[in-house]
């Protein structure tokens, strides 16, 4: 198969480009304090419930069996449509649980959801807001001290997926539904029910309840046949008596199909539109889809494909899902199959349009989201084929929330282009990305990531696109201390700049080679680079007015580096000059994350002299401020660490005991293993303290 590498061709044949159009912390909770956020992300009980007393009696019995400090691990196993996961949810929902309950559909047909993207959510829903790289770690630290869970594991096709989501710590439910048994879990001490087709009784009171109990009793036989036809099983019941309600007059003999018949009479009764919808949510790799992406991959007014995705709703076809105010729809594993096979019968261009269309959407609301968030990004072009408009973000928290809830559908996106060849979508929907990296830090997916968009932006010969791959990998290779592989790239992405004269492109990547060198302690390696970055960054500041802040910004960064190397050196002079001139550059472009870091080192500087104790309290009390008030908790206990550094240098072991013990507790509660290793090692250091804490 041949590259993609063209700009993209909008429907009248013409290339466009548009790409200006479009506008590492954790939050977690010690064991000690109380648990404000509560889940509640159980899919709801259906209109109707049927009888599923004896198997909820069986749950009821085998949970007590489980220790009380012990997790009760069920499997419902069953065809699809048995009920499955609506048995699990009602079952749960009775439960005491004062943790909250979670839910995820690990994707079936729909694209399967890897552990690690689960673990992401859950952990946000639970108050983690940045669950770093160290995810499954970090997993196992936050259950261990919440609150009883209950968690609702759908359509799992693998014990693997299922064991790398189990809690650890207190007595957590978890429910699994899968099509086959998976019997390695019962290593695990799990208990496994196969789910029945609803009893004779069952089926006929749902009819019932569907449909009205005069119309099913002027003719039970056909009742019957109906229930026996849809395999007594509530989703094609449900589809079947829908299709039916729909229409009064008609005989229940018209309904005797399974559920691929009934699906197949249901689409011929779909008008024009809700078949579109229907088709585009079989096509779409992804196991929920919200009502802007159907509207603009189908090529539909947004009232229009609402309309149509509440009339799939209602015909029991899909299933609503809450997520913030937008309507958002899933459909069971076995529509789905219907619909993508039905899509299949489009033409390969239509089905193209479609991904296309939805690629699009995609690309231009996460650039948008990186708009909002990280106005400093490099800004590369955007190929947008149909050019959607989405509407802007006005809020940091807006604009990072999107990002988190279609990280699984940018995933699927950049797969599928990749597999397609469309290399240009690859790499930019990786690079419109990087708040989020940056931001929520889930490090092994952004290496993964970066690195297909790196191979697809060498395909197309983008030297650019190479470069900002090349820097962006970098940091989250220096995030997970890969420091030989971040420091190779920036080393190739410093020769293409240089080849391409490429100024911003050079400061960029010795800043990332200096950074690298400081963060192992090469010291010496370490200064030229960054001095070099400077020079390039101030110069490019001085050349560029119209970009002035941005370049102010970015030797603002390079300056904090270097006022870093200067106190590992012991030139306190030298480090408070820097520091104060990154800090006003920081700040007076408004970036105070970064700003606050000028002010942690800057405070630090001024703690070398005795005399200037008080003004480094000072500027400490700030930078913690600052960061409190960012949720930076992992810079939040850098400033206690740093403090602590402070007051022994001057032997104020009371001063220092007190500012250790809060780093120990701070690094505690951002639990990676990298943040498990500072907590060590200033543990080790109050070890070292005196016992008796006179100044």
């Amino acid at each position: 198969m041949t590259s993609n590498c063209v700009s993209g061709v909008n429907g009248a044949g013409v290339v466009v480009q548009a790409g200006e159009v479009y506008g590492g912390v954790h939050v977690s909770r010690s064991a000690s304090q109380p648990w404000e956020t509560r889940p509640q992300q159980l899919p709801p009980d259906p209109p109707v419930w049927c009888d599923r007393e004896n198997e909820l009696a069986r749950l009821d019995s085998w949970a007590a069996e489980f220790a009380p400090d012990g997790h009760a691990l069920l499997v419902l196993t069953g065809p699809g449509g048995i009920g499955k996961t609506q048995l699990a949810a009602r079952w749960l929902r009775g439960r005491s649980l004062p943790g909250g309950q979670l839910f995820a559909d690990l994707g079936g047909s729909g694209g399967a959801l890897e552990p690690e993207v689960v673990l992401r959510h859950w952990l946000v829903a639970l108050g983690v807001e940045h669950a770093g790289h160290e995810v499954q770690g970090l997993w196992r630290t936050v259950t261990a001290s919440r609150p009883k869970l209950g968690l609702l594991v759908d359509n799992a096709r693998s014990t693997h997926q299922v064991r790398a989501l189990l809690p650890a710590g207190g007595a957590h439910t978890v429910v699994v539904t899968a099509r086959r048994a998976l019997p390695a879990l019962a290593g695990h001490g799990a208990r496994f029910l196969r789910v029945p087709p609803l009893p004779r009784d069952g089926s006929q009171a749902l009819l019932r309840h569907l449909l009205g109990t005069e119309r099913v009793h002027a003719d039970l036989d056909a009742a019957e046949a109906l229930a026996s036809a849809c395999g007594h099983r509530p989703l094609p019941l449900c589809i079947a008596a829908a299709r039916l309600a729909a229409r009064p007059g008609a005989s229940l003999q018209l309904a005797h199909g399974g559920l691929m018949e009934s699906l197949d009479e249901t689409y011929a009764e779909l008008t024009v539109d809700e078949a579109r919808c229907y088709r585009v949510l079989g096509l779409l790799p992804v196991v929920d889809v919200d009502l802007d992406a159907v509207a603009t991959a189908g090529a539909l007014p947004a009232d229009v494909a609402e309309r149509a995705l509440e009339a799939l709703v209602d015909l029991r076809l899909a299933e609503p899902v809450r997520r913030g105010g937008r309507l958002t729809v899933r459909l069971h594993d076995d529509v789905r199959r219907h619909a993508a096979a039905l899509a299949r019968d489009d033409t390969a261009d239509m089905q193209q349009e479609v991904l296309r269309r939805w690629m699009g959407w995609l690309l231009a609301t996460a650039t948008s989201a990186e708009r909002q968030l990280a106005p400093w990004h490099r800004r590369l072009p955007r190929d947008l084929v149909y050019l959607p408009n989405p509407a802007p973000f006005h809020d940091h928290g807006a604009a990072l929330d999107w990002l988190q809830d279609h990280e699984a559908a940018l995933r699927a996106a950049i797969l599928l282009a990749e597999e397609r060849r469309w290399d240009r979508t690859v790499w930019q929907l990786v690079h419109a990305m990087w708040p989020h990296f940056h931001r929520r830090k889930p490090l092994e997916l952004g290496v993964d990531l970066h690195q297909r968009g790196l191979a697809a932006a060498r395909r197309c010969g983008d030297r650019l696109a190479e470069r900002e791959m090349l820097t962006s990998l970098g940091v989250m290779l220096r995030g997970l201390r890969r420091h030989t592989e971040a420091r190779e790239g920036a080393a190739l992405a410093l020769e293409s700049a240089r080849l391409d004269d490429d100024p911003r492109g050079m400061a960029q990547a010795l800043n990332q080679l200096g950074n690298i060198h400081l963060e192992q302690g090469e010291l010496g390696l370490a200064r030229p680079l960054l001095e070099e970055s400077l020079r390039l960054r101030e110069a490019l500041r001085e050349r560029h007015a119209d970009d002035a802040e941005l370049y102010s910004r970015q030797a603002g960064l390079t300056r904090v580096l270097l006022g870093w190397l200067a106190l590992d050196e012991g030139r306190d002079a030298d480090a408070i000059e820097q520091l104060g001139q990154a800090h006003s550059a920081l700040a007076g472009v408004g970036d105070r994350l970064d700003a606050a870091r000028a002010l942690a080192f800057l405070a630090s500087a001024h703690g070398r002299s005795p005399d200037q104790l008080p003004r480094s309290w000072a500027l400490f009390d700030r930078a913690e401020a600052q960061f409190a008030e960012a949720g930076a908790v992992l810079w939040h206990a850098r400033v206690a660490e740093f403090r602590g550094d402070v007051a022994r240098r001057h032997e104020r072991w009371g001063d220092a005991r007190a500012a250790y013990t809060e780093a120990v507790r701070r690094f505690t509660t951002v639990p990676d293993s990298l943040s498990t290793d500072d907590a060590h090692r200033i543990a080790a250091l109050l070890d070292q303290l005196p016992s008796v804490g006179d100044e």
